[in-house]
């Protein structure tokens, strides 16, 4: 792996990208709110300014928002659903096993 993009930056997400960041592997990060991007950015990161450029930039899509409402509330446009094609996405997100076959189905 490369390159991943880390879409949602509590906790979880932002010791992934870190942890990714300290392999040398090419981090974009995403988030609702830009400010918790810093950091990261600091260390070497690349900021999307949106989810689909966050998609876009990497084959490796994490995940780690608090829910799949939330989820699929931002891989759900056209333009995000457009770059997702050809991707891995590893979901992270809190969920029943219901949601997590729905949203294999999707993907």
């Amino acid at each position: 792996m490369d390159k991943v993009s880390v879409i949602g930056l509590g906790s979880m997400g932002t010791a992934l990208a870190d942890a990714f960041l300290r392999e040398n592997i090419t981090v974009t990060v995403w988030n609702r709110t830009s400010s918790k991007c810093n950091r990261l950015i600091a260390q070497g990161a690349s900021a999307a300014s949106t989810v689909a450029t966050a998609v876009a930039a990497s084959d490796v899509l994490v995940v780690c928002v608090s829910n799949y409402a939330i989820t699929d509330e931002l891989l759900g446009s056209r333009e995000v659903i457009a770059a997702l094609n050809g991707k891995s996405i590893i979901q992270l997100s809190t969920g029943t096993p219901k949601e997590a076959r729905v949203a294999e189905a999707r993907a």
